[in-house]
């Protein structure tokens, strides 16, 4: 075990036992992670995914125009209830990319501090590292 980080000026202050310091990718637990982050994902889609689905309908015109309230009965009493999850299996798809952009940008940054630590290209304060880890993890999630 290796002892947490400092934190750097651009960091919110930090309160009670972690006060001080900083997490890096290194210090996470990867299987937690891994295993949390879709499962807490889908608890957040089950139950917003029906109302994405009516506010597309309502969007695109395919429902008359009602309020949200009458279009979700509406939907309910000419398709059935299933029907407001119509499109969620495709949609899970998408739990998988929230690991993979995590893991490109978190280790894109770890990369880009280390190489900064050895050549000292910017100061340590300085958004250039986060902004290019960003774009590296948005570019493969």
């Amino acid at each position: 075990d290796k002892p947490p980080r400092e934190e750097s000026a651009l960091s919110p202050p930090r309160r009670g036992p972690m006060a001080g310091t900083r997490l890096d990718w290194a210090d996470l637990d990867k299987g937690k992670l891994y295993t949390y982050m879709p499962l807490f994902g889908l608890a957040v889609r089950v139950p917003v995914y029906p109302n994405q689905l009516i506010k597309t309908r309502m969007q695109a015109g395919a429902l008359p125009e009602l309020t949200l309230t009458r279009a979700f009965a509406h939907v309910v009493r000419e398709e059935g209830f299933l029907s407001l999850y119509r499109g969620f299996g495709v949609s899970l798809l998408g739990l998988a990319v929230g690991p993979v952009y995590i893991t490109g940008l978190e280790t894109s940054k770890s990369a880009l501090r280390a190489l900064n630590g050895q050549h000292g290209l910017v100061s340590n304060d300085s958004i250039i590292i986060p902004m290019a880890s960003g774009a590296i993890g948005s570019f493969i999630g």
